[in-house]
């Protein structure tokens, strides 16, 4: 005899019920120059967030000089990552703005009112392909040295994160012949190539 099992529903996880992200440009379609740091202005995104708490963390990183901006957010939400970047970013001159590449986070719904504010472009990692964005990757391990994986975001303030943040900037690179991300990032802003 046939069984009669019961069926359930599916279940959905929370990640798949999140709007898509719309007009995503695939990061194969980022030009060369970009790919390989020709060119000052463009920047990586990602976001660090913790088990404990609501706070999160976004990280914005220039793939020429290194400079990373750290913003603390109130939650990982799309409204709050859009109102950081653009706060962070705003006052650059226009050639520091070029473009911003993402992952698939829902935390980034919200690129093209980004790139309305600010002038730029935006491209998207594949799916499950952070390491396509491997800057900012690397960014995020130097800030869990002073962050650890566990750390609850809640309780890091806003002067924690400056100071971790001018910390890493202002550490010489020898990638950049030993100056700083600070330095190198102040020279292209205000020379418009490289220095």
């Amino acid at each position: 005899a046939r069984s009669h099992r019961q069926r359930y529903p599916k279940r959905y996880s929370k990640k798949s019920r999140l709007p898509k992200i719309k007009n995503r440009v695939d990061i194969e379609q980022r030009p060369d120059e970009i790919n390989n740091r020709e060119v000052f202005g463009h920047w990586e995104s990602d976001s660090i967030v913790s088990q404990s708490g609501k706070s999160a963390i976004n990280v914005i990183h220039e793939r020429v000089t290194r400079k990373i901006f750290i913003n603390k957010l109130l939650d990982e939400t799309s409204e709050s990552t859009k109102k950081a970047i653009i706060k962070r970013l705003r006052t650059l001159p226009s050639h520091a703005k070029g473009s911003i590449t993402y992952d698939n986070g829902s935390e980034n719904y919200y690129h093209e009112d980004i790139n309305s504010a600010l002038g730029m472009m935006s491209f998207f990692c594949k799916p499950y392909h952070s390491w396509e964005k491997g800057a900012v990757e690397n960014s995020n391990e130097l800030i869990r040295r002073y962050i650890p994986k566990k750390t609850n975001l809640d309780t890091i303030s806003e002067e924690d994160i400056r100071l971790i943040e001018d910390q890493i900037n202002n550490r010489p690179r020898k990638c950049l012949r030993f100056r700083t991300p600070a330095e190198m990032f102040a020279l292209y802003c205000s020379n418009g190539m490289s220095p």
